[in-house]
């Protein structure tokens, strides 16, 4: 018997071989079901199709963590994989995929916990490369019941000890509202450190671009947003606040450690400038600060429309503006302040009555032309 036909038989053998259910599913349930149950993981493992020489092809599948299904995925194509001191993928195809719990949820935080948990305590290395992943589409929402779809690619991902990955790109759209997003020179450490560049684009709206760095339970973020000159907000139903949000330059910041949140803004157009802090002061417990300058233009601004006895007389140049809240109650107190004038306004609850001083050297109202109350 030739070499040729030993060849041949053995690729026969090793195809029917695994195109047999049974003995897929026997491979499954003895070597990957009960690692993933230590970790309260589970797949409703059905079987692939695979296709000489080394391409696999999974039909619809569902992973479930604490026994209930977290991720689902229509079908999932590896194409040209081999395996000798590493792994080696030309691509990953993966079809309508849906998260079934919330992406900001306690579920999905436990399952990216586990998942972090085994890289960092894995006991050997573990090396492959992939040339490309597609995404046909991603879908889910957030704990608040916004939803969102994704779909892109990603290009020269490597995994080892870390992750990397040259580039990716994806096609969002949140609430109705699209967003194009790239990010570069991704990285995930030994340690957990996650590095990366971004930049998001919403045609008609803005751009936003800046990093990424920390780990996921310390997380910072750092970046600048240009808004369109002729920007349209009539798809989020905020048209009337185009006039005060086009044209603006805005540069921020923000972190996130141990479930606590912090930021900073600042910048804003020819109609005004504006400094603003969050701070989370308590477990559920908001404080945020704003200071803005604004300018004779900023009263153009067509929410002002039917108030110019009001503005000829009294129209900030300075707005001071204090908020405190749990998202179920504010509290809130505002400075305002004009050349001559100054209203200090507040309230300790969104259901008490507003308190109101007014400093005034030169009112102009008629015969009165100074007060204080």
């Amino acid at each position: 018997m030739s070499a040729f036909s030993v060849l041949l038989i053995l690729a026969l053998t090793a195809t029917v071989a695994l195109n047999s259910r049974p003995f897929q599913k026997w491979l499954f349930a003895s070597y990957v079901a009960p690692s993933l149950a230590e970790k309260g993981l589970s797949i409703d493992f059905s079987g692939f199709d695979y296709q000489f020489p080394s391409s696999f092809y999974f039909g619809p599948t569902t992973l479930s963590y604490r026994d209930s299904a977290l991720i689902s995925v229509r079908n999932i194509e590896l194409h040209d994989v081999f395996w000798s001191s590493q792994i080696d993928v030309r691509d990953i195809l993966v079809n309508q995929c849906e998260l079934h719990s919330p992406l900001d949820g306690e579920r999905m935080k436990g399952f990216i916990k586990t998942f972090n948990s085994d890289s960092d305590n894995a006991g050997q290395s573990f090396l492959a490369t992939i040339g490309a992943i597609y995404i046909d589409s991603i879908h889910g929402s957030t704990s608040n019941d916004i939803s969102w779809t994704i779909s892109g690619e990603s290009g020269n991902v490597v995994l080892d000890d870390e992750l990397s990955a040259e580039d990716v790109s994806l096609l969002a759209v949140l609430n109705g509202v699209q967003f194009e997003v790239e990010a570069e020179n991704i990285s995930k450490s030994s340690e957990g450190q996650i590095k990366f560049d971004y930049l998001l684009t919403s045609n008609g709206i803005a751009k936003a671009s800046g990093g990424v760095s920390g780990f996921v339970d310390s997380l910072y973020l750092e970046g600048s947003i240009q808004t369109d000159t002729s920007i349209e907000l009539a798809s989020m139903g905020m048209e009337e606040f185009e006039p005060v949000l086009q044209a603006c330059e805005l540069s921020f910041t923000g972190s996130w450690y141990n479930s606590e949140v912090s930021g900073r803004v600042s910048g804003g157009n020819s109609s005004y400038s504006m400094r603003a802090t969050l701070a989370q002061e308590e477990a559920d417990f908001y404080s945020i600060s704003t200071d803005l300058d604004l300018s004779r233009e900023f009263y153009n601004w067509p929410i002002f429309n039917g108030f110019a006895p009001v503005i000829d007389v009294f129209s900030p140049i300075n707005a001071e503006i204090d908020i405190k809240t749990d998202f179920s109650d504010l509290s809130w107190s505002t400075v305002l302040t004009d050349k001559n004038n100054r209203w200090n306004l507040s309230s300790e609850s969104q259901n008490d009555p507003v308190r109101a001083i007014l400093s005034s050297n030169k009112l102009a109202l008629g015969p009165v032309e100074s007060a204080k109350a």
